[in-house]
């Protein structure tokens, strides 16, 4: 292994892992009906990688130390209000599903085709996910810095599933959940309701309604990103619609974005009755 300067391997996944753009195209395979430990699906993939490509990926945590050539693993919990602020010791981020296994894999070779590499580390991954109930949710590569002919890929996988709904009625402190839309849209919203269709080609998360707890972020944080995504040539309006949760069914379910922790999803409808405007136009 090459001599170079160390750094803790808790600070390098955390930066990379935030440095992410969160609504960056996701690459997804549906799981089956559940999604396996974390532990044991870290496991599967250090062999799966290793069998596919003859690359050992050492597993880190906040107290292992990491080279710049080195191909690793992690988990990562990212913060949330949900789990943080109002549920207190409720839930768990694991039973949540508040995580993230992340893999920086290191590989230098002469002459090497970066995007089909890329690609190949995603059907091997891929394999697995499927398997486990786990999907690709970020997939890059980037140059080393150390090494010219080296490239780090780095790729996330993301639960399909957590073990635990989230349920609003344990958090008294949330009354209201917003959602991001094309003004557009929003006639038809009122009418219908919210359902759970991707509309966006840009998204290839499951079909889901995704919902955030504080306006202000929707706006100053996702709505940002939602412009870069759709590019220069598409300035459409956006409404930031509010959802009652007194009014939403019971039967409802939602689970936490580990991706966008400080909001919900659910792939139930969401009647009309439940959502009103809180913002109407964002220019």
């Amino acid at each position: 292994m090459t001599t170079s300067k160390f750094m803790k391997a808790s600070d390098k996944p955390m930066f990379m892992l935030e440095s992410f753009n969160y609504s960056s195209p996701q690459f997804l395979t549906e799981g089956i009906i559940r999604t396996y430990n974390p532990e044991f699906v870290i496991k599967r993939l250090q062999g799966k990688i290793k069998d596919d490509f003859g690359i050992n990926m050492f597993e880190v945590n906040s107290n292992n130390n990491v080279e710049y050539d080195d191909s690793y693993i992690f988990i990562n919990y990212p913060n949330s209000k949900l789990s943080d602020k109002f549920c207190g010791s409720v839930y768990s981020k694991l039973e949540l599903g508040i995580y993230r296994i992340g893999m920086c894999i290191y590989v230098d070779e002469p002459n090497l085709d970066e995007s089909s590499k890329l690609e190949e580390f995603k059907d091997s991954i891929d394999k697995v996910c499927q398997w486990a109930g786990m999907f690709i949710s970020i997939a890059k590569s980037r140059p080393c810095r150390e090494s010219r002919n080296a490239r780090i890929f780095t790729i996330v996988v993301e639960p399909m599933f957590s073990d635990k709904d989230f349920e609003l009625n344990k958090c008294p402190g949330i009354k209201t959940l917003y959602h991001l839309t094309k003004s557009s849209r929003v006639g038809k919203i009122l009418t219908g309701g919210l359902n759970p269709k991707s509309s966006n080609a840009k998204f290839k998360y499951p079909d889901r309604i995704y919902l955030g707890l504080d306006p202000y972020e929707l706006e100053h944080d996702l709505l940002p990103k939602f412009r870069e995504l759709d590019g220069t040539s598409c300035r459409d309006d956006y409404s930031i619609l509010k959802i009652d949760i007194s009014k939403i069914p019971s039967k409802n379910k939602f689970k936490v974005d580990p991706n966008y922790p400080d909001g919900l999803f659910t792939s139930d409808n969401i009647p009309p009755f439940a959502i009103g405007v809180f913002k109407d136009v964002i220019t």
